[in-house]
């Protein structure tokens, strides 16, 4: 589909479910070419940490779960993010009754602390990419919905290159009045 600048379309799009599917579906969307003036993000490059794409879920529910559980989503971090510390919080909300939200990454699992709809878990990660896979169980252990979500982990750099600098001027204990000084 092509459209103009400032130009708006709306696409109704109908599913077909096997008997046996369950879980969520993910329908994702995003721009794949522009005019060249969308600074902000880089239309076609598959990210989805960007505004010029979008997803919708749609969730399938067992017939046999008589509470499911819908909505599972993280939402401190999208899926792909780059983070600077081993340490992570992951927080996200569910609906229906959930008795625990498991987090599993590099074969641990971490049980997430959950109030009024809300989960949130500390947890470990391993230098590059991580894939993290949240589940939460209902009250009656019969439904289950999980999600995954990958965490990419950049280790500081250190830069091995040291650089000695001398100040010659001004002197140790050099007090002024003067709203600047040079310094040599």
């Amino acid at each position: 589909m092509t459209l103009a600048p400032g130009a708006s379309a709306t696409v109704e799009l109908s599913f077909v479910v096997q008997d046996s599917a369950s879980g969520t579906l993910v329908n994702s969307a995003e721009i794949l070419t522009d005019n060249g003036n969308d600074i902000d993000s880089t239309p076609g490059n598959g990210s989805q940490n960007e505004d010029d794409d979008d997803t919708a879920y749609v969730y399938i529910i067992d017939p046999t779960c008589e509470d499911p559980i819908t909505n599972l989503q993280v939402t401190n971090y999208a899926n792909g993010s780059t983070v600077n510390s081993g340490s992570v919080t992951i927080e996200g909300v569910f609906s229906g009754n959930v008795l625990q939200v498991e987090l599993q990454v590099n074969n641990t699992t971490t049980i997430a602390n959950t109030v009024n709809g809300e989960f949130f878990a500390d947890i470990n990660i391993v230098s590059g990419a991580n894939t993290i896979t949240i589940t939460a169980l209902s009250d009656d252990s019969a439904c289950t919905e999980s999600t995954t979500l990958v965490l990419i982990y950049k280790e500081d750099q250190v830069c091995e290159d040291t650089i000695d600098i001398s100040i010659d001027s001004p002197i140790d204990d050099f007090s002024t009045r003067n709203s600047s000084v040079l310094v040599e």
